[in-house]
């Protein structure tokens, strides 16, 4: 559970700066999270 918290975290961070808004920014984080390897 701790591990999946700190990918989410990563995800959020690292999109944070290129999100137009809120929105965006859950909609790029969910979509990466989802994919389990992690987008790679």
């Amino acid at each position: 559970m701790e591990q999946e918290r700190t990918r989410l975290a990563y995800i959020v961070a690292s999109f944070a700066t290129v999100a137009e808004d809120e929105d965006d920014l859950t909609r790029r984080a969910v979509e990466r999270y989802r994919h389990k390897d992690g987008g790679r």
